[in-house]
């Protein structure tokens, strides 16, 4: 039985958000369809209803709860979730679509192997990874964790091609449907065994309208993304590369099933990787166009930002690969309770990490808010070993946007041990060139106009020259830089300020 798109629209209308607790209920309707993307369309072939993203957070939250505990059983082995538990989740839906039942494909194809799967195609890997980066932007890195590796623009375009790959091998080729929307609803209904409806197939962009009335609510939402985020922290966690295959920069792997590490690897010889893995090394960088040398966390600078829950277990380890130098990290402002040998200080709690050793430091998160990683050996962090540190707890009040770290610098165009050398043997202040954001500037924050040998005092009137169109500078300076402004009108009318 198909529905007409007016009986869809009132379904959906007269639909209210719950709170019902899925641990009390149990499978009412069959589960006849595993699909990503395609609701509105499954609405109208009379399924109902249909899970979607926006079902644990706009349609009954405390659904959020079990899909922690999903989440919890597959990427962190912490007991499991069985068919038993799926039904009580999704046994008021005939079909599931979208993010985040899409993260446990092999678990609802086990559980469910009758069900007819639709793998929901795009043109190509391209074209899916550029409509679906809205989504990851305005909802966040935190709810794609999982599935992305924590790094959607980079891991994206993969885990698509690996997804369509597990899926052709999982189900059986009568059960499967490789499916694009632009095929409309032929190939669909003859698949399902559906007639075809007499109205056109629905355009309608499910998670563009999930995202703009999301928008709306973006403060609340974060709370509910408990879901993913408070499942662990970035560094508490034990993750693992694939064998054969280097940890890349900045980018840490789950210990899942598509690596070799089970309860059957012998713990005493092979063990995952656990937590963050920062390497310090020599290189050369140009942040504002001008290249010198640098010494750079994970081959950049700033690096990467350290991001836990309040009360986590942080595990960091420090490779050192500078050619000649000592070096350490110190966690600025964190209390190492009952940790101080962890607190980084070179020479006071520990020995500096000597070229080509390592260091793994290891402490809690007791305190919540922002703060910063540094080298505390010699003048490094002057030099680029520092980044930022997040510790996520609870607040008043949710930001809108969540913009991450934000480092204002100083930056000279020479390294700090040669602007030392210069102030110890010249009685001239050091000059530095630039400031940095983020490690980056392409604006000249000295850009010195010739100014006549007047003084202006308050009250003087200025010199200023319009230009047609309009012309707006910022000018932004480093706290060992100063700037003077003059202003000139020679039209008597004219005020500026």
């Amino acid at each position: 039985m198909s529905l007409s798109r007016e009986e869809v629209a009132r379904r959906v209308s007269e639909r209210k958000a719950t709170n019902i607790d899925r641990r009390t209920c149990h499978r009412v309707v069959p589960m006849e369809v595993l699909n990503l993307a395609i609701r509105q369309a499954l609405f109208e072939l009379g399924y109902f209803d249909v899970y979607h993203m926006a079902s644990p957070l706009e349609e009954n939250r405390p659904d959020a709860n079990m899909w922690v505990e999903a989440f919890d059983a597959k990427y962190e082995g912490k007991g499991k979730f069985t068919r038993e538990d799926w039904d009580q989740l999704l046994g008021h839906c005939m079909a599931v679509t979208d993010y985040p039942a899409s993260a446990f494909a092999p678990e609802l194809i086990a559980a469910y192997p009758e069900a007819k799967v639709v793998l929901s195609l795009r043109d190509n890997a391209d074209v899916w990874h550029k409509s679906y980066m809205p989504s990851f932007v305005k909802m966040g890195k935190q709810l794609y964790k999982y599935a992305y590796e924590d790094d959607f623009p980079r891991t994206g375009k993969q885990v698509y091609e690996d997804h369509i790959e597990e899926l052709r091998r999982l189900v059986p080729p009568e059960n499967l449907l490789e499916y694009n929307v632009k095929q409309g609803w032929a190939p669909l209904c003859e698949f399902l065994g559906k007639p075809i409806p007499d109205h056109p197939f629905p355009r309608v962009n499910d998670t563009k309208e999930f995202l703009s009335k999301m928008e709306q609510r973006t403060a609340k939402v974060k709370g509910v993304l408990r879901m993913v985020s408070s499942v662990a922290s970035l560094l508490a966690i034990s993750r693992a590369a694939p064998h054969g295959h280097a940890e890349a920069p900045n980018v840490w792997h789950w210990r899942n099933s598509s690596n070799t590490f089970s309860i059957e690897t012998d713990y005493y010889n092979e063990a995952p990787v656990t937590g963050r893995t920062v390497t310090i090394s020599n290189g050369t960088v140009s942040p504002d166009g001008v290249e010198r040398s640098a010494l750079l966390v994970n081959g950049v600078t700033p690096g990467p930002v350290i991001r836990a829950n309040w009360g986590d277990w942080i595990v960091v380890h420090v490779q050192n690969n500078l050619k000649d130098q000592g070096t350490g990290i110190h966690f600025h402002g964190i209390r190492q309770n009952q940790t101080n040998p962890m607190d980084g200080v070179a020479s006071i709690t520990e020995c500096p990490i000597a070229p080509g050793d390592s260091f793994v430091y290891k402490w809690r998160a007791t305190q919540y808010g922002t703060s910063w990683y540094h080298s505390h050996y010699s003048l490094q962090q002057w030099d680029g070993v520092y980044g930022g540190i997040i510790i996520d707890g609870p607040s008043s009040m949710e930001s809108d946007v969540d913009a991450g770290m934000v480092f204002l610098t100083d930056w000279g165009h020479q390294t700090v041990s040669s602007l030392l050398s210069k102030a110890e043997s010249s009685p001239e202040p050091v000059k530095l060139e630039n400031g940095l954001i983020n490690g980056l500037n392409t604006h000249d924050f000295f850009v010195l106009a010739s100014v006549s040998t007047a003084n202006y005092t308050v009250g003087d009137v200025a010199n200023f020259v319009t230009t047609n169109p309009p012309r707006r500078d910022t000018i932004m300076l480093p706290a060992s830089g100063y700037i003077a402004l003059a202003f000139k009108t020679d039209n008597p009318g004219m005020r500026t300020s």
